[in-house]
């Protein structure tokens, strides 16, 4: 049986700025997703529902943060981009 590694969330250890600007982006989401239907909108707005928005504004950025460092290994790979 593989052991699958626990994924944390984002640190205060990293760039600053960095985190600021996913954080950021993840605010916009929020706001934005509110009229949406797609699947992560709906993720979105339900996450924001039960845990707050700032909660959910981090776990975006967190959501953001990982498909951004997954891009460049999987077009490497050449499988292309990775559907999320």
């Amino acid at each position: 049986m593989v052991k699958k590694k626990r994924l944390l969330g984002i640190t205060k250890r990293g760039d600053n700025y960095l985190r600021k600007l996913l954080i950021q982006g993840g605010r916009s989401l929020i706001l934005s997703s509110r009229t949406k239907t797609d699947k992560r909108s709906i993720w979105i707005t339900q996450k924001c529902a039960d845990t707050g928005y700032n909660k959910t504004a981090e776990a975006v950025a967190n959501k953001n943060a990982r498909m951004i460092w997954a891009l460049p290994s999987a077009q490497s790979i050449g499988k292309g981009i990775p559907n999320f």
